[in-house]
């Protein structure tokens, strides 16, 4: 099946546009362990990609990318709008 372009475009951006409200110090419970969501994408005819993980600990949602340090604490309300995109895309 397809993905609807339209709908994948509104994640996409949804995606591109969280950014970091602040960043956990090593002793935060990030929830990171057991993940709530892997976003993985290739661009550039398949030779670059990205990956972002998210984790949830209680309200807070945490996000991050390997080879960078710590996570960083996103806005649990841009995070649950994603997955709300998420779930069109998938119907």
């Amino acid at each position: 099946m397809d993905a609807d372009k339209e709908k994948m475009s509104v994640l996409l951006a949804k995606l591109e546009s969280l950014r970091a409200m602040s960043f956990a110090d090593a002793t935060t419970k990030t929830g990171l362990d057991a993940p709530a969501m892997t976003v993985y994408a290739k661009f550039d005819e398949g030779k670059k990609d990205e990956r972002v993980t998210f984790g949830k600990s209680g309200s807070d949602v945490y996000a991050s990318r390997p080879g960078e340090p710590g996570a960083a604490k996103v806005n649990p309300a841009e995070y649950d709008e994603i997955i709300k995109k998420l779930d069109e895309l998938a119907k």
